[in-house]
């Protein structure tokens, strides 16, 4: 049997569309900035995006545990009304952090370098970089979550939609990113590719993510407030 379509609070979809207007923004200004910066400073674009330690791996890791909140939120509310699947949510929001922590440790760059290609692991896997297969291996984790996420998406048809384009993006910007040298390097402007694009389009699809997750805290907490006041007002 279907849900009932939820209920949005009009309180709920004004802070929803505040944090998602801010967010758009930053992810404007963060890379547009930087581009400035290196177009007023003399320096190439491909070293303000490259490497862990910088402005985008910041704000990133800051992205990605706003993200993991915001599906916290929906597992909390879920929980008050009663909804939907709520080990989803909790699972999504571990993820995230998880992710965050990757972002700004390197986790997966440490597996590669201490554990992979010492013991020879995902070495030879043609057209990869040596070791890069932990990206995958985490694209995967998160592929299996997204099916069974799927069905909470099914009542926001736009939630879906970013969350598709969230996928896909993420998608394009690990073959990207797990291509090694003899791949790219003959690539046209290939410093863009594997830097601005790169690096850009992993904050764009973090953002997809957090508009669709969004949406569904939005129409989970309006569905909050409706349980709440019917049981305040019982029938007589």
């Amino acid at each position: 049997m279907k849900n009932r379509p939820p209920v949005e609070s009009q309180f709920a979809r004004r802070v929803a569309m505040h944090v998602a207007i801010g967010m758009i923004g930053l992810n404007l200004l963060v890379p547009g900035g930087i581009l400035l910066y290196a177009e007023w400073s003399g320096q190439h674009f491909s070293k303000l995006f490259w490497g862990e330690d910088n402005l985008v791996t910041w704000f990133s890791s800051v992205q990605l545990l706003l993200i993991a909140g915001v599906a916290y939120l929906v597992f909390e509310v879920s929980v008050s009304a009663k909804v939907g699947s709520k080990w989803c949510w909790a699972l999504l929001s571990l993820g995230f952090v998880f992710l965050a922590l990757d972002e700004r440790f390197e986790i997966h760059e440490n597996l590669r370098d201490r554990v992979f290609i010492p013991a020879d692991l995902f070495t030879d896997i043609p057209k990869l970089q040596a070791g890069d297969a932990g990206l995958f291996l985490y694209f995967g984790v998160g592929l299996i979550v997204a099916v069974f996420l799927w069905r909470e998406l099914r009542d926001w048809p736009w939630a879906a939609r970013l969350f598709s384009a969230a996928l896909i993006l993420t998608a394009v910007v690990l073959v990207i990113d797990g291509m090694g040298w003899p791949e790219v390097r003959h690539w046209p402007m290939r410093r863009f590719w594997t830097s601005v694009f790169e690096e850009t389009g992993e904050l764009w699809a973090q953002l997809l993510f957090l508009l669709s997750f969004l949406i569904v805290l939005a129409g989970r907490a309006g569905a909050l407030h409706t349980v709440r006041d019917g049981a305040g007002h019982p029938k007589e």
